[in-house]
Order: structure tokens, then sequence, then C-alpha cells
């Protein structure tokens, strides 16, 4: 979903594709409303959500997809717009983690969107400014690893932070 086509330049897209395992093969879908790249994502309850990213500005835009209806729907904007950030479904919640914030470099905010209500809310920020993480969770607690805490492509940070939801399970066990 998104991001940047072609090797140089910096040009946000909106092309959406799908994979089709059965089949081995790749096909387009309905375009993505805002072209962007730097977006983060999740899935909740079948449906896909592009969330903020770039596209000549930091973008606050939310956008849910329906594969079934191949049909976008724009969402609630989030309460601060951001690219680059990190992105993980807990409990039916994605987490927007940190991320390049319009006013400049890295930032700390983490908010909470809550799909089925459409609303935001603001949690704790990371104790250090952090973009470019990789993010994970396991057993309710959300890992955020690595990531970049200045302008450009540095300095790259070497440390993980642990932010624990409260969320105690049921967790979906995974096929072995």
């Amino acid at each position: 979903v998104g991001g940047k086509p072609g090797l140089h330049g910096a040009v946000a897209s909106s092309a959406v594709h799908s994979y089709d395992p059965a089949l081995d093969e790749w096909a387009l879908r309905t375009d993505m409303p805002t072209a962007r790249l730097g977006l983060v994502g999740g899935t909740v309850a079948g449906k896909v959500y592009a969330i903020g990213g770039w596209n000549g500005a930091i973008s606050g835009a939310v956008e849910e997809y329906d594969p079934v209806v191949d049909q976008w729907v724009q969402k609630k904007d989030m309460l601060t717009p951001r690219a680059y950030a990190s992105s993980v479904v807990v409990n039916r919640r994605i987490y927007v983690i940190g991320g390049t914030e319009a006013v400049g470099g890295p930032g700390v905010v983490v908010d909470a969107y809550d799909p089925a209500r459409d609303t935001w809310r603001r949690l704790a920020d990371l104790p250090n400014p952090r973009a470019a993480a990789a993010a994970v969770t396991y057993e309710g607690k959300i890992y955020l690893l690595g990531g970049q805490s200045g302008a450009g492509l540095a300095p790259v940070l070497d440390s993980v932070l642990v932010y624990d939801t409260g969320f105690r399970g049921p967790f979906p066990v995974s096929p072995r």
C-alpha cells in the first residue's frame, strides 16, 4: 500500500497491490485516496488501515480499506500527523508510536486508534524521540527496536523500549 515507486526521488504513491498465493499472482486494487510514503498501518476485523505518512507534507490521514469490496473510506485523522512512525495492533487497537512530526525530527508521541469507534487516544510519550523503528508485540507488550533519534539517518539507536498495554489475552495461537 502506497510507498515510493522507483529508486530515486521522493514521489508518494497511492498504488495498492494484492497477492494471491494460490495463483502466485499480484493484482492491482483500488488506489488509496491519499498518495503517500512513510505511512504505517494495521489490520483489524478484516479491514486494512493506512495511517499518516508523507505526500509533500506530513500527513495525518487515516483511511480504511475493505478488501472484500475493494473500497476505501476516510476515517478520523491522527491527533499528531506523522511519517516514519511505527505501528502494531494489540487487542483490536492500532498503536502509532513516534515518527517524524511536522515540526521537524523524530517525536515522542504515542497514540492508540480504536477502529470500531473511530477514535484516537493519546498515551504516555516515549522517553526519547524515535522514528523508523521496528515494532512487534508479544503477550500484550509492544517492543520498539532501534530507529533513529535525529534528523536524516543519524544517530541510529541500538536500544529497545517495552510498552505494556495491559492487555492479557486471549492471544491468537499461531499454527505450527
